[in-house]
């Protein structure tokens, strides 16, 4: 299986499995905020989202190119989306241990991401 397969599988897979494999009191305890969880998990999806996104500014033409320029943009917006839920979610402030300092980083991560695979998609439409 190739690399680019691998990071397509996954990226398809990681969403739903954790939308299927939960229950529904489980999504709920996530997004009312449990702790750093679920801010580690904001965290972990956005830096996957920043190595593709590097990686496909990196060799616009290689394995990963066009195509982790698109999955890119995706895993930051999942992130986005539990980084915010749990800032919404999550009581005290900064450095009570709730792990609003963590979605606050996932949050700027992601965007960084956001950006990298925007200035991947522009250089592979320059290159073909």
């Amino acid at each position: 299986m190739s690399v680019r397969s691998l990071f397509t599988a996954a990226a398809a897979a990681l969403p739903m499995g954790a939308v299927l494999a939960t229950p529904a009191a489980a999504q709920t305890t996530v997004a009312a905020g449990s702790g750093r969880g679920a801010a580690t998990a904001a965290l972990v999806v956005a830096l996957v989202s920043v190595i593709l996104g590097g990686l496909a500014v990196a060799r616009p033409a290689g394995r990963i190119g066009r195509n982790g320029a698109v999955v890119a943009p995706v895993l930051a917006v999942i992130a986005m989306v539990i980084g915010v839920l749990h800032l919404a979610g999550s009581d005290g402030p900064v450095g009570s241990g709730a792990g609003r300092g963590g979605a606050i980083v996932a949050l700027g991560v992601a965007v960084i991401a956001v950006v990298l695979s925007g200035v991947a998609l522009a250089r592979s439409r320059r290159t073909g």
